[in-house]
Formats: structure tokens, C-alpha cells, sequence
């Protein structure tokens, strides 16, 4: 697909994607608030944010354009923890020299970072981890350090760090991570707003920002004033098909599988004022999705969860050939595919795959067995076993009992794989890898039937490419000066990643979001508060219902939600009935099982049902909302009743 083409009213140099500014006036707004600090985005980096800023005692406001309140990830990096102490005193070898860790990732992104950043982290990542231990702990959790680095003496290329934590609910009635913060942060007098989405920042006469203009459940224009600063923490663009195709194609060939719906939308508003995105596009993927042996990599493809597809067993491409070193960082076997046919590779295992599965001793979320010192890992064994059981009764796994019945299942060339496996095999008898140099203790021959195998690619986690800040959280303009009264934090910031996310230190990335989130509140709650200049809104005349006159049942109407992207939905009635229903999706995820491939499975449902509440399409709940919230507002138009 050719990428979109901005519209010619679009000022020099301002991409597609972005566009302009939205256009909203005061008289526009319903209502307002009042208060210090403003977060926007509930997660990994918004809920600390929000949390230090109550304590320490700003008055805040979390804004959240779901209508569900989002968990921080379970693994969480961090350096000098309490928890991650006690397994040093017991284990030394885990030590971790700081200055080592920073020069690893700066390694890894061959300086295209501010590395400031990672001593801040450094520094102050035990501080964000030990409270957020304690607040989970008080509340029937257990947090665990992943006490492992796989195998030190095994001559590995790249090396791990013992940096991740993750908390273990300890029973069925434990709330979720999300709910005792919900309820820790409203005991401090935080406010929090559901279905919010931000539209713009408001800035003064002095370029400050101080609030924002958002809409509300009823999609209506609400205005948030922040004395003290507005904190971005709504996260990167990986939901944004229009966005990935200009800064990043490359991502949708690569991946099948998306897990982040985040739109760029505070992205996007940081932009206009007057924020500057890092230049080198990034994105974190998984090598962990299955597709059927039909089909080949791409965004247009649906993918399933392969969580064993991080094993570093055989992998082959479409000619059934070897082509790399299985064993490393998961991104790597997602970035070398494409030089190979097609963006994808197969998984090559036999029946033997839980004893290799032992000896591959993997770390981070990786692993399928606890870690040394008991912490238990995020799939076990016996929860990918079940998974890939039902992958085969889908058709994804295919099982033979000879190689080249395998290599006919998975439409790859027979003679050639058979050849592969067969070399491969030699060098496992061997004890060396001299083809790749894969460790050997990861080299696993294949010889026991059933064979297993898979066609594979990549999951598309979220981007990593996002404002530029400085040390203080602050977003920093392009001649690197702050934008004042702009806080940015987890995957809405840049400068911190680059070329390929280094998973071997674990948790990397919500250690991040976490610690700068929670860096950026405190710093926003400390901030000098201005006055902010009193406006005269519309208030609730203002409101769209307001503004249209119900119809008689009758004509066609037309009303936008805000989805993955703007949509719009248009409905024709005739004496109350529905006789068509349009939906513009065009900004919504592509594939199937996404937002573009839902619209017309949503569009025909409010038609059979005459009613704009219909069920979700599966894989595209966020679409479906904003479809359901527009056709309410065409049925408000039209005054044509429905039941809730």
C-alpha cells in the first residue's frame, strides 16, 4: 500500500501523520478542570507519574482514553532493588556493575542515545522498584527478582543482566496491579478520568504549557488546566498503521502479530507544541508468532501467540536453510528475516524438546522453568505445551514422524531441509557450532520423533522512538531546549533506545517508564505553578448533543470516535429502521482480526441489530468501542431510540 499523501493544506515539512493542530475553541468546551499536575495515560510510566505527584503533594488529575485502567508490565528492571540485593548475598555472581549494564546498551544502539538517561535509571531505579514492592506487597502480592543469567560459563555471545522483577498475585481474590493503584493514588486525592482522550495541549502567552483539551465519554470537548505541567504517558505508535508506514515500513512486513494499541496520539500533541521526536525509528519485537504454513509475514497476516518460539532451536527459512545463530537477543532473529524470502523463517524441534528446553537454561521472560532461586517464570512448561497443543489443532504446529513429511507440511523444499538437519545434527555431535557459532549447549539435535515445526514471525510489542526529553523528563524542542511545563515518559520518550532493544537485561524498558514516570512527577510536583489565564468556554450548550437537533427517524448522519485512529461512522435511517451503515476505519490497525478488517463485521451487526450496541469484534475491542460511541451519537441524531 502506498503511503498516504498529505493533503495539500498541510504546512511545509508537517507529515501526513501528523497533520496540523487541531482547531478547537474555548466557546467549543463543555466544562473544565482545575489542577497542578496532569497525566495522561495510565500504564507502566503514567501510573507512577500519577502516584508522585500525589505524594508528593500536588494536586493531579489521570486522564485515560480507555475505559479500563492499564497495568504496568510484570517485568520491571532495576539496579540495587532490596529484593535483587538479598540474591547477590546469596549468589554474588549476580552482582551488577552500573557502568558496565549503561555500556552494554549503549553498545547496543551504537551511541544513537542520550545515555544520561541510563544513569538516571541507574541510579534511581531501586528507589521506584522497592516502593512499588512495597505498595504491591501490602496488597496480597509477591515481588520477585529473577535471580538467573542462564548459563556464565557456557562461552554465551551475548551477556545478561539479573535486572528483572516481577510481581506474582498470591491468590484468585488479589486485586489486579492496576486496582491497588487505582485505590492508593484516590487515597492521596487523585482524580482519575476514564474515556478521555487528549486532543491538544494548551499553551499561554508564554509557550507554557498548562492544561489540555481533551474529549469525554460523550465525545465532547472538556478543558483540563495543570498549573504545574502536563505529563505524557500515553505510550508509542504501534497501533497507528499510517504512522509505522511512514517512520517505520520496514515493522509492517516484519510483523504478524501486534501487541501494543497505542495510536501516538500524545505523540502527536507534544509535537504541536513544539516537541521534538528522535530521529531513528525503533520498534520492539518478539520472535513468538506463529502463522499457518500458507502463509508469510506481514501486518495483513494474523498471527498467534508462539511463546516458545523464543527457543533457540533450529530455525530455517523458506528454502529450508540455516541462515543464523538461533541463540541471542529475540530481536535479532526478527531482524536478520529480512534477508530471507518472505520476512519468515520455520521452528525446527523433535519430541525430546523438554529436556532441550532445560538445557538451553534461558532468562527473562524467555524462560519456561523457575529461576534459581525459586521465582517462578511467566510461562512454565506446562502452559506452552498446552498452548502449542492447541496451535496444532489450528493448523499453525505442524507434527510428522519423518523430516520429510515435515518439510511437505510446511511447504518448504524438501531436500534441502532434510540436508540442513542433517548438518546440523553433525555439528551437535561435534560440540561446535562452525557453521554460526551457536554456544553448544544450545545446539540440540533433531532425531526422536514426532518432529515439530512452524512457520514464524514477529510480534510487534510497541515502538520505542518517541519525544526527545532531557534529564528532568522535560520534552526538549529540536534546538534541544525545553518545552516548558511538558513532561514526557515511557514509550512516548525518546533518546533511550536504538537499532534493537538489549532483552538480555530484563525488563528494560518498564524499568524505564516506571523510574522516569515516577522521576517526572516528582520533579512536575516540585515545579513552580503559574497562573492560569481564566477563559470563557461554551459549557454545556456546547455539548454536540446539544448542537443537532434529533431527527425524525429519518436521512443520513455522520459522527467520529477516536479508535486506534480517528473513524468515522455513517448511518442512513428511514422511519427508524437502519438501512445502511458506513465506516470509515482507513486509520484504524490493518490486518485481519484488526480494526480495518472489524469495521464491516461491525457495520453489519448495527444494522441486523437496529441498534448501535453490538458485541466487540475479537482482536479489536478499542474499535469497536469508538464504533459503538459514534453510533450512538448518528442515533441521538436521528432520534431513533435504542436500549442500552
Amino acid at each position: 500500500m502506498p503511503a498516504a499523501q498529505p493533503p495539500a493544506s498541510l504546512p511545509e515539512g508537517v507529515p501526513a501523520w501528523l497533520g496540523p493542530e487541531p482547531q478547537i475553541g474555548y466557546e467549543q468546551v463543555v466544562a473544565s478542570y482545575d489542577t497542578e499536575v496532569l497525566v495522561v495515560g495510565s500504564g507502566s510510566a503514567g501510573w507512577p507519574a500519577f502516584a508522585a505527584a500525589l505524594e508528593n503533594g500536588a494536586k493531579a488529575i489521570l486522564a485515560e482514553r480507555l475505559n479500563t485502567l492499564s497495568s504496568p508490565k510484570g517485568d520491571i528492571a532495576s539496579i540495587g532493588s532490596r529484593k535483587q540485593l538479598e540474591s547477590i548475598q546469596n549468589d554474588p555472581s549476580l552482582a551488577i556493575d552500573k557502568h558496565e549494564v549503561i555500556k552494554d546498551i549503549v553498545r547496543y544502539s551504537a551511541n544513537d542515545i542520550d545515555s544520561r538517561l541510563w544513569y538516571i535509571w541507574a541510579d534511581e531505579s531501586a528507589e521506584t522498584l522497592d516502593w512499588y514492592t512495597d505498595l504491591l506487597e501490602a496488597n496480597d502480592y509477591t515481588m520477585w527478582h529473577e535471580a538467573g543469567v542462564g548459563n556464565a560459563n557456557g562461552g554465551n555471545r551475548d551477556k545478561a543482566y539479573a535486572t528483572g522483577h516481577s510481581p506474582a498475585a498470591n491468590s484468585q481474590n488479589t486485586p489486579s496491579t492496576a486496582e491497588v493503584l487505582k485505590t492508593h493514588t484516590e487515597n492521596l486525592g487523585g482524580q482519575i478520568l476514564l474515556e478521555t482522550t487528549l486532543e491538544k495541549l494548551v499553551k499561554n502567552e508564554n509557550g507554557r504549557v498548562t492544561g489540555a483539551i481533551c474529549t469525554n465519554a460523550d465525545g465532547d470537548y472538556i478543558l483540563i488546566n495543570a498549573s504545574k505541567g502536563v505529563i505524557i504517558a500515553t505510550g508509542g505508535y504501534s497501533g497507528n498503521t499510517e504512522m509505522l508506514r511512514e517512520r517505520q515500513p520496514l515493522s509492517l512486513k516484519l510483523a504478524s502479530r501486534q501487541g501494543s494499541a497505542d495510536n501516538g496520539s500524545g505523540i502527536k500533541a507534544a509535537l504541536w507544541a513544539g516537541a521534538h521526536m528522535q530521529e531513528t525509528a525503533l520498534s520492539m519485537f518478539f520472535n513468538r508468532t506463529a502463522i499457518l504454513p500458507t502463509e508469510v509475514s506481514g501486518h495483513e497476516t494474523q498471527g498467534q501467540n508462539f511463546w516458545f518460539g523464543e527457543q533457540p532451536f533450529l530455525k530455517v527459512n523458506l528454502r529450508g536453510e540455516r541462515f543464523t545463530n538461533e541463540s541471542g537477543l529475540y530481536e535479532y532473529m526478527t531482524h536478520t528475516v529480512q534477508y530471507q524470502p518472505d520476512y519468515t523463517y520455520c521452528d525446527i524441534w523433535d519430541s525430546t524438546f523438554v529436556e532441550d528446553c532445560q538445557r538451553f537454561e534461558m532468562v527473562g521472560c524467555c524462560r519456561l522453568f523457575p529461576f534459581p532461586n525459586g521465582a517462578p517464570s511467566n510461562w512454565t512448561m506446562e502452559r506452552a505445551i498446552e498452548k502449542n497443543e492447541e496451535l496444532i489443532e489450528k493448523g499453525y504446529i505442524q507434527v510428522a514422524d519423518t523430516l520429510e513429511e515435515l518439510a511437505q507440511k510446511l511447504n518448504i523444499p524438501v531436500e534441502t531441509f532434510v540436508k540442513t538437519v542433517e548438518r546440523y545434527n553433525e555439528l551437535e555431535a561435534k560440540g561446535h557450532d562452525d557453521d554460526f557459532g551457536k554456544v553448544a549447549y544450545r545446539l540440540s539435535r533433531l532425531d526422536t520423533p514426532p518432529y515439530y515445526g512452524v512457520r514464524a514471525s514477529a510480534w510487534h510489542l510497541c515502538t520505542l522512538d518517541g519525544v526527545l526529553i532531557n534529564t528532568d523528563m522535560q520534552a526538549i524542542d529540536q534546538h534541544m531546549e525545553p518545552v516548558p511545563g511538558l513532561y514526557v515518559c515511557g514509550d512516548a520518550s525518546g533518546g533511550t533506545f536504538a537499532h534493537v532493544y538489549p532483552n538480555l537485561c530484563t525488563g528494560l524498558a518498564c524499568g524505564r517508564s516506571m523510574t522516569f514516570g515516577r522521576r517526572a512527577g516528582r520533579i512536575a510536583a516540585a515545579s513552580e505553578a503559574v497562573a492560569i489565564t481564566p477563559v470563557e468556554i461554551g459549557g454545556p450548550e456546547a455539548s454536540r448533543k446539544n448542537q443537532t437537533a434529533a431527527g425524525d427517524g429519518n436521512g443520513t448522519y455522520s459522527a467520529t470516535a477516536t479508535g486506534m485512529g480517528e473513524l468515522t461512522v455513517t448511518i442512513t435511517f428511514a422511519d427508524g429502521a437502519v438501512t445502511d451503515v458506513a465506516i470509515d476505519a482507513s486509520h484504524e490497525t490493518a490486518g485481519d482480526g484488526y480494526g480495518q478488517a472489524a469495521a464491516p463485521k461491525l457495520a453489519e451487526a448495527i444494522k441486523a441489530a437496529n441498534s448501535p450496541v453490538v458485541d466487540a469484534v475479537a482482536g479489536a475491542s478499542i474499535t469497536s468501542a469508538a464504533v459503538t460511541k459514534a453510533a450512538k451519537d448518528c442515533f441521538a441524531q436521528a432520534g431513533v431510540a435504542f436500549t442500552e
